[in-house]
């Protein structure tokens, strides 16, 4: 790589140091190893140089990734019946107001309907209490309800409650709350 900019010659007792200083900041692959070390240095045969010295790097190869696990697409029956299959997740914490400073919020997939129902906290006994009289109390029971991973959704408490009631859970999935879209 050409630049404008003078830059010194490494000589080879010096290569693996400035490698490195580079490198071991952060573990680059080789094009920003490369493009890193040659704006600052040069020497011969640079970058099969670097690339080499990669590829002997033992925490870039546990680290990397050689085939990427794809799973397949699921597709998703629409419901037919309104209140059959709904979405929870919780807001908050929230300015108080009446003592209240976080809420559970219920969408049903068919009707679009949303309800928020005002908490005081988070709980499992406090999300499956709000759960059955703000919702389960006035709809009825659903027999999908689909949560993300908070630990409330999560607790034996909550899981024991949709088993009691009939419902089939759905898990959304970790750090991706795509799929959990329509509550999100």
């Amino acid at each position: 790589m050409s630049t404008n900019q003078p830059r010194p010659f490494i000589p080879k007792a010096y290569r693996q140091i400035v490698f490195e200083n580079v490198h071991f900041l952060s573990h680059p692959g080789t094009s920003a190893t490369s493009n890193l070390i040659s704006k600052r240095f040069i020497w011969p045969k640079m970058k099969s140089d670097i690339r080499d010295r990669i590829r002997a790097c033992t925490k870039c190869q546990r680290a990397k990734v050689f085939q990427h696990t794809k799973a397949p697409l699921s597709t998703f029956s629409e419901p037919d019946a309104r209140f059959s299959h709904i979405y929870l997740d919780s807001i908050g914490p929230l300015p108080i107001s009446e003592g209240k400073k976080y809420c559970l919020t219920i969408i049903d997939r068919f009707t679009r309907w949303s309800e928020v129902i005002p908490t005081v906290d988070m709980t499992a006994e406090t999300t499956a209490h709000a759960l059955v009289h703000g919702w389960i109390s006035r709809f009825g029971t659903p027999l999908t309800i689909t949560t993300d991973q908070g630990r409330y959704f999560e607790s034996t408490l909550f899981r024991e409650l949709t088993n009691m009631i009939g419902s089939h859970r759905i898990h959304s999935a970790s750090y991706h709350p795509q799929s959990n879209g329509m509550i999100e």
